[in-house]
């Protein structure tokens, strides 16, 4: 039986054919493959299967199709359908048009034509088990939050039910006080009753005093903790009646406990409060209820909260643990946005510098070494990169496999961006040059740098999210680091022009860059001696400027 069904549309024939061919030899039977050559169609079909209940858990879009466009299309299905996963196909699509589909309709992912079969294939695979995971993981948190509810309500109850009982103690307790004073002839049931109490609080395992305080000191404990082995582990002989105030309070905390005391009967008001005490090496937290019996005379109810408190600390500890693994993965006025709720972040950049570089000879090398010493070795170059990335400012943005993307002017604008890329590009030189592989030879890199914009720059995803960003700049930077060659920096006219006056260049000459034609591209060699202090980088100008 199909699990659900997926929409490709597209104004070409041959191009749905294919779509569907290779979809359909890669998901077997177990999905079906419908198609639509208009965004109109793709609407239709959309509403028969949902109709029929049918689970649609992705759509892929063209573009550039005559009437209704891609990303037009994804956006009227998000506004409906929000789980439903989107991919663009993207030809000749624009940044305005991927920016439209990210920020409006959540797009998943998007697929430059003519695309690769197994990545196509692969990245459909995981929308679909995104997709219904997703869709588990929700009818999992709607039972979670019935329980939740159940459990809140359960949890009032008692909490009233408990403080309707403290109530009933502390008015049982005044009125026998009050017998006491006005009844000498029942003593001997006083005496009774005192038995039975007795009984009653040392079964109990908050603890409870009746304090009498005359002229501004307290004289005596009428009724002591009722859990005394809680207070006093190493005598268990305590009597848990008539303790004197030297035998409960603890020196250091006694002032702060008389100063609540003096505070509930002055104002005849429950005084509440959360206290610790050291018994041992071990700190124990209780939350106390003071109430005012008489002018001169309160209740006191403990209950241990240690264990709450200890789970709070542990809460605290892992927040700011999650706290740090989110700085290191995105820009920290990204990570504040997304924690602030936002879910889908994309931003337009007219002006950044971009680096791409790729280690020489590493490919081979990774079939002659071992797994863990492979990824010591780019563990040592790569943070070293990040290392400069942060001296200067710049903005590290991946890694896939042994390259490096890094930009300058993002998300923070900064004005000397392709002055500190640059710098940064001669420093990995440096860098890869005290490497060597197994065969003792040193390592070299392949730098390419553009400058310019507009680029497209935004978090994509719910799971396993990076921070990236689109544009024409960013592919012709690309171009620039594949089309080099090893141990040089090739940069594009535009990069040239910002910092022709103070670092030193040869000139390419005309290159054939692919997707773009010919372009004048130039060799960047070094920095000029007379610019040097510019380059220093921000940390260590902060140190000489003491």
């Amino acid at each position: 039986m199909s699990k659900g069904a997926i929409i490709c549309v597209d104004d070409e024939q041959y191009v749905l054919i294919g779509l569907r061919g290779q979809l359909q030899r890669y998901l077997g039977s177990d999905y079906s493959i419908e198609v639509a050559e208009s965004g109109e169609e793709a609407l239709e079909i959309f509403a028969e299967l949902r109709d029929e209940g049918i689970d649609i858990p992705l759509i892929i879009s063209d573009q550039i199709m005559p009437g209704m466009k891609g990303d037009e299309l994804l956006i009227q299905l998000h506004a409906h359908y929000p789980k439903t996963l989107k991919i663009l196909l993207t030809g000749q699509a624009s940044v305005e048009a991927v920016g439209n589909a990210v920020n409006a309709a959540n797009l998943y992912r998007y697929i430059a034509k003519p695309w690769d079969e197994t990545d196509l294939c692969l990245t459909v695979s995981e929308a679909i088990r995104r997709y219904f995971q997703d869709k588990q993981l929700a009818e999992q948190n709607a039972a979670l939050q019935a329980i939740n509810a159940q459990l809140a309500y359960l949890t009032a109850s008692l909490e009233q039910k408990v403080a309707e009982r403290t109530l009933q103690l502390t008015q049982t307790n005044a009125q026998m006080y009050q017998e006491i004073e006005e009844r000498k002839l029942l003593e001997e049931k006083l005496r009774s009753a005192e038995h039975k109490m007795r009984v009653f609080f040392e079964a109990m395992t908050n603890i409870i005093l009746i304090l009498d305080v005359r002229e501004n000191s307290i004289n005596n404990i009428e009724v002591a903790p009722t859990n005394p082995a809680r207070l006093y582990a190493s005598n268990m002989n305590i009597d848990p009646i008539s303790q004197t105030i030297e035998q409960f309070f603890q020196e250091e905390k006694a002032e702060a406990w008389l100063e609540k005391i003096r505070q509930s009967l002055q104002t005849q008001q429950i005084v509440n409060f959360d206290y610790s005490l050291s018994l041992g090496e071990e700190e124990a937290w209780f939350t106390a209820t003071i109430a005012p019996i008489s002018a001169d005379s309160i209740i006191w109810v403990a209950r241990d909260i240690s264990d709450r408190k200890r789970a709070e600390e542990a809460l605290r500890v892992e927040q700011e643990k999650s706290e740090r693994l989110l700085l290191n993965i995105l820009p920290q006025p990204i990570a504040e946005r997304l924690k602030q709720g936002q879910r889908a972040i994309a931003e337009y950049f007219d002006d950044v510098t971009i680096l791409f570089a790729d280690i020489v000879g590493f490919t081979p090398l990774s079939t002659r070494l071992e797994p863990i010493e492979l990824v010591n070795l780019l563990n040592q170059i790569f943070s070293e990169f990040d290392q400069l990335a942060e001296d200067y400012g710049l903005e590290k943005i991946k890694t896939i496999g042994d390259a490096y993307m890094v930009v300058g002017g993002l998300p923070m604008p900064m004005s000397n961006h392709a002055d500190a890329i640059a710098q940064m590009a001669l420093d990995m030189q440096q860098v890869v040059s005290r490497f060597q592989t197994d065969n003792r030879e040193a390592f070299q890199i392949r730098i390419g740098i553009n400058t310019g914009g507009p680029v497209v720059a935004g978090v994509i995803g719910m799971k396993k999210f990076i921070y990236d960003l689109w544009g024409d700049a960013v592919n012709v930077a690309s171009r620039m680091e594949s089309c080099g060659e090893a141990g040089r920096i090739q940069v594009t006219a535009a990069t040239y022009e910002r910092l022709q006056d103070q670092f030193e260049f040869e000139e390419r000459g005309a290159t054939f860059v692919k997707g773009k034609g010919e372009m004048i591209t130039y060799w960047l060699t070094g920095r000029k001696i007379k610019d040097s202090l510019i380059a220093t980088p921000a940390s260590e100008l902060e140190e000489m400027n003491g």
